[in-house]
C-alpha cells in the first residue's frame, strides 16, 4: 500500500471517525483484533505498530456480518 492509496481511502471518512484494523491468518482461518497500536515517528516512511490481541474464528466473524451484525474491529483496549 502506498501513502497515496491510504490517503485516498481515508478521505472518504470524517476526520473524527475511528479507525479499525483486523489482522487475518487466512491459512488457519483466524482473525485478530489489535490489542494496542502505536504510530512510529522518526521513520523515513509511515509505520503502524499493531500488538495482536486474542484470535477469533474468521468464519464466525464473516457469518455474524452476513447475518446483519456489526463487525467490531477496534482494539481490545478498554
Amino acid at each position: 500500500m502506498t501513502c497515496k492509496e491510504l490517503i485516498e481511502y481515508l478521505s472518504g471518512f470524517a476526520p473524527e471517525e475511528g479507525v479499525a484494523a483486523l489482522i487475518l491468518d487466512l491459512e488457519n482461518r483466524q482473525a485478530y483484533k489489535p490489542k494496542a497500536y502505536q504510530i512510529m515517528s522518526g521513520a523515513e516512511f509511515p509505520v503502524l505498530l499493531l500488538e495482536l490481541g486474542e484470535a477469533s474464528p474468521l468464519d464466525e466473524m464473516v457469518e455474524q456480518v452476513e447475518e446483519g451484525g456489526e463487525l467490531d474491529a477496534g482494539t481490545d483496549e478498554a
